[in-house]
């Protein structure tokens, strides 16, 4: 459940501009490269999909898949209603029906090598929800291939973390550094990437926190604080306050 909660965390942290992008691109025509299928289908299909972005932008998730379903019924070559469906049984935790969407999405769109890190992404996400978190960093690693993004390389990292903490558990930390080391050079990418986003911060202030690095983790928890996510700060002074007092009493 812990997996689940976070791939969704970072699916409504990071994608949720992504649907701003595609009214962009919807008024400029920009759309149409996204569809191959005869052009009599287009606009009743096209319809439904955009009806199915409001409803998705307004978290009425379940109503939006009903309409890309119905785009996809009108021109089963639609590709970006397969991204959105697949994106939106993301969203409500049901990776196993987004996966075949997903797997449609890449089919049926033309070839644009960059908007394929849309798809693989998603499915990262979906195989995270599954536990299967190689599976998952073999697409998130796929779409960094297509388009690096701070997004991308921040869900790998909290991966390449998932996979550290069995290691450590049974004592075996130089594996489990290992993958906290990977997970350190692509948080170093994300930040390079986009530098303002407060999740990516409180992933490094953790990763420094699971390392021992102490002084660099509070660094960390305080720049996530700056750009608006204080809670790993707050738990940390916390922690301090208690141990002080602790400590008086001894």
């Amino acid at each position: 459940m812990l997996i689940r909660f976070l791939a969704v965390f970072l699916m409504w942290t990071f994608f949720s501009p992504v649907l701003e992008a595609s009214y962009k691109k919807l008024a400029s025509g920009e759309q149409k490269s996204f569809i191959a299928s005869p052009k009599k289908t287009q606009i009743s299909a096209q319809k439904h999909y955009k009806y199915g972005l409001k409803l998705y932008k307004k978290r009425k998730i379940k109503k939006a898949i009903v309409h890309f379903d119905k785009a996809i019924e009108k021109n089963p070559k639609y590709g970006m209603a397969y991204f959105y469906k697949g994106m939106a049984h993301v969203s409500l935790g049901q990776p196993e029906q987004a996966i075949p969407a997903l797997n449609k999405a890449i089919k049926t769109a033309k070839k644009i090598p960059s908007w394929y890190a849309k798809p693989y992404y998603q499915k990262g996400m979906a195989y995270m929800m599954l536990n299967k978190t190689k599976k998952a960093i073999k697409f998130y690693s796929k779409a960094v291939n297509a388009n690096p993004s701070a997004q991308v390389y921040t869900a790998r990292a909290t991966a390449y973390t998932i996979l550290a903490k069995p290691h450590y558990d049974k004592g075996n930390k130089k594996k489990g550094q290992q993958w906290l080391e990977l997970a350190r050079l692509d948080i170093k990418r994300a930040i390079h990437s986009n530098p303002k986003i407060p999740a990516v911060w409180s992933l490094k202030a953790r990763l420094h926190q699971a390392l021992g690095e102490e002084p660099a983790a509070l660094n960390a928890a305080k720049r996530a604080c700056q750009l608006g996510d204080c809670r790993l700060l707050k738990s940390k002074r916390k922690g301090q306050k208690a141990k002080g007092k602790e400590n008086t009493k001894q």
